[in-house]
């Protein structure tokens, strides 16, 4: 996911009890008392810009002391703090209260309380700065820009700032009749006994000299400027119960951050997208949003079709060596700051990646299967083709006839699967893999893109058309089971190298496979057993790399880690294969494991043992919330569900193994075609209800 300078030059990390607020497009990252400081990776961000590169609160020139944060929500924090006493003081007697919240800018609302009987006058500033810097100069700890001196407006005060492509700026607007001196605003305030003052403030973003409506005001809050309360399409809320009360707020989680990271195009506002993750990943990316759009599908349709009706007008046309774009591919990135000389390949739309065409028809014929708006499947099959032409013409130069990458950019990535990290392929003795390399996981997504075009074939063209593609189909898996197995060690190779040679490492790579179905069920057995060993499981998940292994490293990106999305997949590809113990094992230490992040399963934690530490280690610089984490647990009830969707030919497959621990569940709002169905298991069996008639039901 990440791009490569992510990996030249590690971030420096922000104040270890940070803060990070978002939604949609907008993020604010502070200290855990609110404070953002000049010279950290903190600030507002819009559209991959940081406004605000400073933001805090004084009392007669004493900063407030924190006493204790809330997070009700994703895109709103709650503050408290006290005004120091002074020398004459013995104890504090105001109270210094913050709610802050974004969505196309950010809201603040401050209440001063005076807890004593007698009048206080005091002198109430806010020290703030806008540098508008490039989020990766922010992310890398660049030099950062000079802070921009703002102007009066009629309503505030106004920054900007112009670069080549554009333009960026930011108005602020504040009750209280505030005066600006340098950089700071100031009010005098005078509270009597037992008074309170409540100021508020908005800062709104302006592009290319346009200000941006907002749509951060939340209940409670007080609006100053043009503020409006406008909310992002969310799915509906999923009436979960178990007897596992932690798994259902893990999943509610997971619902409240799959809504803030959504991404609404003003171009097409019916629309939604999810982001990659926050705070530097609040873009489009391919792989991440069609993955993750493919776990939310059984709750909700919507966010699959924005992603492939937005990723399909960006879908390659040309060639052009910087971005790595060419006709049929579809993107790795879309990024929207004011500036590209520090983006991947330079450009605004970068597309050095080897599976999201792939994941892109994968996600339509799945979508198909649930019974998505059926003109917009059928809008997005030209595209798909155009996705599948790209693949063939560049299998041709892959290694061994199978689809492969290399970096073609000096900008690019230079590894193009998921583990996008510089050293995140390489051999068992940790020797780091050459390219061009064909991954094994990526002719998987393929094979599983035949199926998907056979599916949409005999829906709306002809059988001998979807024949054609089961029989492609066929033959690649023939042909990637004879490349890729490794009889003498039992599983997969991560990859065929640029001589041929399998990439033996063992690594989490084939769950990705076996999920797909490409794997030969004669040989699934063996895979089902190292994918459960000790030394590909930490006991919190599944590793990315084994123990065993030369290069392992349990506190590196993709060498030892466990990602949530990794060990999800993973297990649905046990259950898949009907390895349903080994898959039930995987989902319960993951889901354990979210009950350590307050229920927020990050982009990765460390793979330390279980036995080495009675907790997961996290990893020191991850997305959170991250959308394919965060869609990890609707992957695995789906799993444990073993609900398999056929809207079109009227079936739906359910086949229950959930955990003991879990039963009694009953899960609602399951959208599969235009009925809402519900799911209710226990120890005696289960039930579908809300099905239409003419649906069977099997397991």
């Amino acid at each position: 996911m990440a791009p490569a300078a992510t990996f030249a030059s590690e971030p420096r990390a922000t104040a270890t009890d940070s803060v990070t607020i978002l939604e949609g497009s907008t993020f604010c990252v502070s200290s855990g008392s609110g404070k953002i400081f000049p010279d950290a990776t903190m600030g507002l961000f819009y559209r991959d810009t940081r406004l605000l590169s400073a933001w805090s609160w004084a009392v007669n020139d004493q900063p407030i002391e924190p006493l204790i944060r809330r997070i009700p929500k994703p895109s709103e924090v709650h503050f408290v703090g006290r005004h120091l006493p002074d020398a004459s003081q013995s104890e504090s007697t105001v109270l210094f209260e913050q709610r802050r919240c974004v969505g196309s800018g950010m809201h603040e609302q401050v209440k001063i309380r005076n807890l004593a009987g007698q009048r206080f006058d005091a002198l109430l500033s806010l020290h703030l700065e806008a540098d508008f810097a490039d989020l990766f100069d922010v992310k890398a700890g660049r030099n950062r820009q000079s802070p921009q001196i703002p102007e009066q407006s009629e309503t505030g005060w106004l920054w900007d700032r112009i670069f080549d492509e554009g333009s960026r700026g930011l108005n602020i607007v504040a009750s209280g009749l505030p005066r600006m001196r340098g950089d700071r605003l100031l009010w005098q305030i005078t509270l009597g006994p037992k008074a309170q003052l409540v100021i508020s403030i908005e800062a709104n973003p302006i592009v290319d000299r346009v200000m941006v409506p907002a749509r951060h005001l939340s209940d409670g809050f007080d609006s100053v400027g043009n503020t409006i309360r406008i909310s992002s399409a969310k799915p509906a809320r999923q009436m979960l119960t178990t007897a596992d009360p932690s798994f259902a707020r893990t999943l509610q989680r997971s619902f409240d951050d799959i809504s803030s990271l959504r991404v609404i195009d003003p171009a097409h506002p019916e629309r939604a997208i999810v982001a990659a993750g926050a705070p530097w990943f609040m873009a489009l990316f391919g792989r991440d949003s069609l993955l993750s759009a493919w776990m939310v599908l059984p709750y909700e349709h919507k966010l699959a079709l924005g992603t492939l009706q937005t990723l399909a007008a960006y879908q390659g046309t040309n060639f052009d060596l910087h971005s790595e774009e060419e006709p049929g591919r579809i993107l790795h990135e879309v990024r929207l700051g004011a500036t590209t000389s520090s983006m991947v390949g330079q450009r605004n739309i970068y597309y050095g990646t080897a599976d999201a065409s792939a994941l892109f028809v994968m996600l339509l014929g799945e979508a198909s299967r649930w019974g998505a708006n059926e003109e917009i499947i059928r809008s997005l099959i030209g595209n798909a083709d155009r996705a599948l032409e790209w693949i063939d013409r560049c299998s041709l130069n892959g290694p061994g006839g199978f689809l492969g990458y290399h970096q073609k950019s000096d900008h690019g990535l230079v590894n193009q699967g998921w583990k996008d990290s510089w050293n995140g392929i390489n051999f068992a003795n940790g020797e780091i893999a050459k390219a061009p390399i064909a991954l094994c996981e990526v002719q998987g997504y393929i094979y599983a893109a035949y199926l998907a075009r056979a599916h949409l074939a005999q829906r709306f063209g002809t059988k001998p058309e979807s024949d054609s593609w089961l029989a492609r189909a066929s033959d690649l898996k023939k042909r990637f089971n004879e490349a890729f197995w490794i009889p003498e060690k039992g599983w997969y190779a991560v990859g065929l190298d640029r001589d041929m040679r399998q990439i033996d490492a063992l690594a989490s790579n084939m769950g990705h496979a076996m999920w797909t179905g490409i794997i030969d069920e004669r040989r699934s057995a063996s895979v089902a057993e190292v994918l459960a060993s000790e030394d590909m499981t930490s006991g919190w998940g599944l590793r990315t790399l084994a123990s065993s292994m030369g290069a392992y490293n349990p506190i590196s990106y993709h060498n030892g880690s466990v990602w949530p999305h990794d060990t999800a997949i993973a297990v649905a590809g046990l259950a898949r294969y009907g390895f349903n113990q080994e898959a039930a094992k995987l989902a319960s230490a993951l889901l354990e494991s979210a009950t350590h992040f307050h229920g927020r399963l990050p982009e990765l934690f460390s793979g330390f043992a279980r036995s080495e530490f009675a907790y997961p280690v996290p990893y020191p610089t991850p997305c959170s919330p991250q959308a394919w984490a965060a869609a990890s647990p609707m992957l695995l009830l789906r799993s444990l569900l073993h609900a398999e969707p056929d809207v079109p030919n009227g079936r739906l497959f359910v086949n229950p193994t959930l955990p003991a621990d879990l039963l009694p569940l009953s899960i609602n709002n399951i959208a599969f075609g235009a009925s809402h169905v519900s799911i209710n298991v226990d120890q005696s069996g289960f039930e579908v209800l809300g099905v239409s008639p003419e649906i069977q039901v099997t397991r």
